[in-house]
């Protein structure tokens, strides 16, 4: 399972570790291939199409809206827990 260091809110870092990993899961990724350093392209061979199914369950599951600029920027699994992570925190945080 991922791990991660972080002073956030732990039980949101589980939730949002767990979303990931169940996203990859149910797009057949094997449970020794998900790590924070994992690369999609790289060694995940993902496509356009199953990028889009990704973010598509992502977003479903995290109830979050992704930016493509955001988007753009992730190429590793840890990549796109930080995004979740940032876009989490943004939505709950008070001003």
């Amino acid at each position: 399972m991922l791990t991660y260091n972080t002073t956030s809110n732990i039980t949101t870092m589980s939730r949002i570790d767990k979303s990931v990993y169940r996203v990859l899961r149910k797009l057949g990724v094997q449970r020794s291939e998900i790590t924070p350093e994992t690369s999609f392209k790289r060694d995940l061979f993902f496509d356009d199409r199953d990028w889009q199914c990704f973010l598509f369950l992502v977003e479903s599951n995290m109830d979050v809206n992704l930016n493509d600029a955001m988007v753009m920027q992730v190429n590793t699994v840890g990549d796109a827990v930080t995004m979740l992570k940032q876009q989490v925190h943004n939505r709950y945080q008070f001003n």
